[in-house]
């Protein structure tokens, strides 16, 4: 990382002694006045700052009287538009009756309010307020009904399912879920009116104060020197405002760094095939959202379409409608990313468990070193070092499970898609072969979708547990598994949530 930043500053410096010195080299090669050179530039507005301008103002006064304006507009701008994008993203009815009103109003330039400004409330503050209210608005709203819109239902059903009521959700989620991108939109909300100020200046002042009519005036009465500092003292305080908001939103929202993100996204998904001349509709609809390093489970009865959906989750089938993301990116092919482990775990069988579980790195060509040591650590992470010159016709289902997981996880893959991997497993070692999983899980912090038919199993191991209707395979609901780990079958906490989970498949 420091080595990044001290990179990031040598590259800084170079760019701006860059700008300068073409800068220089065009004022000193031009015949026009117009370009002054840095120095001038420099020189005209030390000589403002300390003896002021012809009307006796200094360049503070002129930079105090440009914030004053934006401050008022500003403000006015936040709380108008902070509500108004809470109660949207709220309110469904409310957002269908604002939106088309927003959508007409939002592409005109704030610039074009400025003779409707002069009109109605004259020359001064209040019409220089308004141009800066009409510039800061829009980002603001738009940003926070984003933040009410993305925060995640995770996080409210969590909420329901602790007590809380409509009132509760309001103030202790979905606020502060939205807040981060509040603070974007008052980012860009500032610097939006950071250049209304100036451009309102232009034309709306009834006092000689503000960076916008020091730019005018000095260009009208030939001083381009003093112009152009206004000017880049101008840029400056914008990037000024930009990064100090910047630094609140790090400093403000450390918790950020910690947050759960999506990993997976899928959006509408459907799926049918053709079968007998008619379309069979497989999945209708599905939605839902996988957290990173989640252990996420999906249930239903036979023939809903679980296995359809993680092999088209894994590139291996196209949906008929709807999209999938990882990481926010759109999935159209098989990833490098996502391992798939089928029900019959597909070991090749001509090859040794080490084999195995090397053959991602073969054939990417990873140095062998390097992959030596990785297949060592994950022989032993899944306790397999003793039978790494087995094939796979000589180990237990239970091995061959632990092989095809630990063949994923050798080449970095993120995302786990096991499809009914315990499925074969006697009860005895289905059980040990669980706790195994769970200790991989926990132990390489990858995201794992399984699934499963069965219930026990499911409570037993998930994060969270998504139930799938019968045919066509659409999500019923979604239930957050609170129980600490390890977990105990017996517990009537545990049985709770089984019974559950049960009623709502069956």
């Amino acid at each position: 990382m420091k080595k990044i930043n001290k990179t990031r500053i040598i590259i800084s410096i170079f760019t701006i002694f860059l700008f300068f010195t073409i800068w220089y080299l065009i004022s000193i090669f031009t015949t026009s006045s117009i370009i002054s050179t840095p120095l001038e530039v420099f020189n005209a507005l030390i000589k403002i700052s300390f003896s002021g301008d012809n009307f006796g103002y200094t360049i503070l006064d002129h930079i105090f009287a440009s914030l004053l304006r934006v401050v008022v507009g500003f403000y006015f701008a936040l709380i108008v538009a902070v509500p108004l994008g809470l109660i949207m993203g709220l309110s469904e009815k409310a957002e269908w009756a604002v939106t088309p009103i927003i959508e007409i109003f939002r592409p005109i330039p704030p610039f074009a309010w400025i003779p409707f400004a002069l009109i109605f409330f004259g020359l001064g503050l209040i019409s220089q307020s308004f141009i800066i209210f009409i510039g800061a608005f829009f980002p603001i709203l738009t940003n926070t009904l984003n933040g009410v819109k993305d925060t995640s239902s995770i996080y409210i059903d969590v909420a329901k399912t602790l007590g809380a009521n409509r009132a509760d959700i309001i103030l202790h989620i979905i606020l502060p879920s939205t807040l981060p991108s509040i603070l974007v939109g008052i980012r860009v909300g500032l610097g939006v009116g950071w250049m209304c100020v100036i451009a309102a200046e232009l034309v709306g002042l009834n006092k000689p104060l503000g960076l916008g009519y020091l730019i005018q005036y000095s260009a009208q009465f030939g001083n381009f020197s003093l112009a152009l500092a206004a000017m880049m003292l101008t840029g400056v305080i914008g990037y000024l405002i930009n990064n100090l908001i910047k630094k609140i939103e790090v400093n403000t929202f450390k918790w950020r760094e910690h947050l759960s993100i999506v990993k997976l996204k899928v959006k509408n998904l459907s799926k049918s095939f053709h079968v007998n001349h008619k379309d069979l509709n497989v999945l209708e609809s599905v939605a839902l959202e996988v957290f990173n390093k989640e252990f996420f489970t999906i249930v239903g009865p036979s023939g809903c379409g679980k296995t359809t959906l993680i092999r088209i989750i894994a590139g291996l089938e196209r949906p008929t409608h709807g999209k999938i993301y990882l990481n926010d990116q759109l999935l159209e092919e098989p990833s490098k990313k996502i391992g798939y482990i089928p029900q019959d775990f597909s070991l090749f069988p001509w090859k040794t468990v080490e084999k195995n579980i090397s053959f991602g790195l073969d054939i990417n060509h990873v140095n062998n070193s390097d992959a030596k040591s990785r297949i060592d650590d994950l022989l032993t992470l899944t306790g397999l070092t003793e039978f790494k010159d087995y094939y796979p016709k000589n180990i237990s289902g239970g091995m061959k499970q632990k092989v095809a997981i630990a063949r994923s996880l050798a080449i970095n893959q993120e995302l786990l898609l096991l499809d009914e991997p315990l499925r074969s497993i006697d009860a005895q070692s289905r059980n040990k072969l669980q706790d195994d999983i769970i200790g991989i899980w926990e132990r390489t912090e990858r995201t794992m979708i399984f699934i499963t038919h069965n219930i026990d199993e499911a409570v037993y191991l998930s994060d969270r547990i998504a139930i799938l209707s019968p045919l066509p395979g659409s999500v019923k609901k979604i239930v957050p598994i609170s129980l600490e780990r390890p977990r105990d079958r017996t517990s009537s906490e545990f049985n709770i949530i089984r019974k559950k989970i049960l009623e709502l498949v069956f």
